[in-house]
């Protein structure tokens, strides 16, 4: 039977699902909006997180755009906008995980107060604690990547889902998973495929496995009681300013890129297809591509005049290097300095520029006579990675 104290605990569990309600009601939208069927394809989204981030993009990309940044953030520029983009997400973010573990919190001391009568209010209790808080938080994050992207002018599209997956599997410490090459492969006439590093980022492994990490996280730090609620605050703000970072790093890599290639008249393919090979051979100089360098790769493919996908018989990118330097000769002049920032971009995206990176962009630099400015390239380096 319950106890007069019993009260105390029971108040307590009624009080932690009133303060979590207005989360709950916009976490449970958004599960609602996330699980609709979408059309299914082999390289479009097809686990539970890609599905939940198209329909995120989707919905945000309907709202924000340069007028509505103009209004939120009137006279403010864009680094400075972002910056309180982010202090909004992190607060809203905080809120929702102190809730979350106050809730789970609740659920296991009324379970141990009522001596497992009070066992089946307090199993969904905890369940829809921290279960919403995940789907809340992961939807910050999607919605923030969003948002850094539009306020620098660089918004991610509708198909964008890998590079947004990418960015979420960065934070969390989830590795690519190795796509393997088609070109070589049995192929009906006619047959397309999107390149191999969007194929890689939209890998349905990939996908479930930063689900799985998502869960994982949200369970451990909501998993002790009371002092749960302080961890869970804790740890959220850790991964969600480590996560802020990363996009914030990834939006003004866009930028750059944009620019770059703005810079230069790029009306062939044949133009943009050599610097796309050439950005694939130096982000890979040095070891497997990793998550930053395919986010440089997939905004340069975006910006070039490129197609979204091409024959399957034809190989994403090259590997013979020195079948590049020389197809590199066939360049008009004006495109040799685009070719080197870019080069220079996309190698630096994860924030250092390797030896054989380096060895590279000498090599193109001598090939070219560019004249290449190397503390020039260092300092833009350190500009990238620190955001000065």
């Amino acid at each position: 039977m319950l106890s007069l104290g019993d009260g105390t605990h029971v108040t307590y569990a009624t009080a932690a699902l009133f303060n979590f309600n207005v989360a709950l009601r916009e976490a449970g939208t958004k599960i609602h909006t996330a699980t609709r069927e979408l059309k299914r394809r082999e390289d479009e989204a097809s686990s539970w997180m890609q599905r939940f981030i198209s329909r995120e993009i989707e919905e945000r990309a309907r709202t924000r755009d340069a007028v509505y940044w103009d209004l939120v953030f009137p006279g403010l520029a864009a680094p400075e906008r972002a910056q309180h983009r982010i202090h909004r997400m992190l607060t809203r973010a905080t809120v929702a995980s102190v809730a979350a573990a106050a809730g789970a919190t609740a659920a296991e001391l009324l379970s141990v107060a009522t001596e497992g009568v009070g066992t089946l209010a307090a199993v969904p209790l905890g369940l829809a604690s921290v279960g919403a808080e995940m789907v809340y938080t992961t939807a910050l994050q999607i919605d923030l990547a969003f948002d850094l992207a539009s306020i620098y002018g660089v918004p991610f599209a509708d198909d964008d889902v890998g590079e947004i997956s990418t960015l979420l599997a960065l934070a969390l410490g989830v590795d690519l998973v190795a796509e393997p090459s088609r070109h070589d492969q049995p192929a009906e006439a006619g047959e397309t495929k999107p390149w191999r590093v969007m194929r890689q980022m939209l890998r349905a492994d990939f996908g479930r496995r930063v689900g799985r990490e998502m869960v994982q996280q949200s369970v451990l730090r909501n998993i002790v009681p009371v002092a749960g609620i302080l961890v869970s605050a804790a740890w959220n703000q850790v991964v969600l300013r480590r996560f802020a970072e990363h996009v914030h790093t990834d939006v003004r890599q866009r930028v750059a890129i944009v620019r770059a290639c703005r810079d230069v008249q790029l009306g062939d393919q044949h133009t943009a297809r050599i610097m796309v090979d050439g950005a694939w051979l130096i982000a890979t100089a040095d070891g497997d591509i990793r998550h930053q360098e395919a986010l440089a790769l997939a905004k340069l493919i975006d910006t070039l005049p490129l197609p979204e996908r091409i024959a399957v018989h034809e190989a994403s990118f090259p590997d013979d290097e020195e079948r590049w330097f020389t197809q590199m000769q066939e360049l008009d002049s004006g495109s040799h300095a685009a070719l080197l920032a870019v080069l220079a971009l996309v190698a630096s995206a994860d924030g250092e520029l390797t030896t054989p990176e380096r060895r590279f962009l000498k090599r193109v630099d001598t090939s070219l006579h560019c004249g290449m400015d190397s503390r020039a390239i260092d300092a833009m380096v350190a500009r990238m990675r620190d955001g000065s």
